[in-house]
């Protein structure tokens, strides 16, 4: 049963789509007109492809209350993300991420991961026990819904 449910967009998929749109344009001018090779234009198509896939990926950052978890996943494209069981969970409380840990998915393995699609409003989730490939100790979940979302999971902590 799903118990909380929070999209946050972020700007990054329109400069995506541009960017994608941008280097199609140019490669069908250039190949129309006979000024690029066929290597030259299918490389540019590749990177083109790049482009939209990442702005399928990072349209929006959507954090659920799934059951005995919260997910984390970038979308439309849920190709990145993590969650988290409840029980794990050790505090949560609002937090500010520095523009140092930047956009998407980044973290230092042993450390902390840190999930942010816009914005510095953050949860830190501190763990009991280290989880998942990067083994972290703290999870920082971007929202602007910071005050809800930590009283989702204090709830749900103290079940």
């Amino acid at each position: 049963m799903i118990e909380y449910v929070h999209r946050q967009y972020g700007p990054w998929h329109v400069m995506f789509l541009v960017l994608g749109l941008g280097v199609f344009g140019v490669t069908a001018v250039c190949g129309v007109r006979g000024q690029m090779s066929g290597s030259v234009a299918v490389s540019l198509v590749l990177v083109g492809g790049i482009f939209f896939l990442a702005a399928a990926v990072l349209a929006y950052l959507e954090v659920r209350g799934d059951g005995d978890r919260l997910a984390v996943r970038f979308g439309p494209l849920p190709l990145f993300g993590t969650s988290i069981p409840y029980d794990a969970m050790e505090s949560v409380e609002r937090a500010r991420t520095s523009m140092l840990y930047g956009f998407g998915m980044q973290g230092l393995p042993w450390l902390f991961l840190a999930l942010n699609i816009r914005g510095s409003d953050a949860v830190q989730i501190r763990l009991k026990r280290r989880l998942g490939i990067w083994r972290a100790k703290m999870v920082f979940v971007g929202t602007d819904d910071a005050e809800n979302l930590v009283e989702f999971l204090r709830g749900k902590m103290g079940q």
